[in-house]
């Protein structure tokens, strides 16, 4: 058996708990609440989709306003 290890941002639950209410997932482990295997300074995917969007949707500046 192979040991597992918790993830280190939900300590293992695999969501946090809202301050308003509520719960949102662990976007590190996505719910699972193990450790994920790749280094945990590496973003979700997700994340980087979202940025690379919506940097790309203004236009590129030269410095001349």
């Amino acid at each position: 058996m192979i040991p597992t290890t918790h993830c280190e941002y939900c300590q293992g639950q695999g969501y946090f708990q809202l301050m308003l209410g509520g719960t949102e997932t662990c976007i590190y482990c996505e719910g699972s609440g193990v450790a994920p295997t790749e280094p945990l300074h590496k973003k979700p995917e997700r994340f980087i989709d979202f940025i690379h969007l919506r940097w790309t949707s203004f236009p590129k500046y030269d410095g001349i306003l």
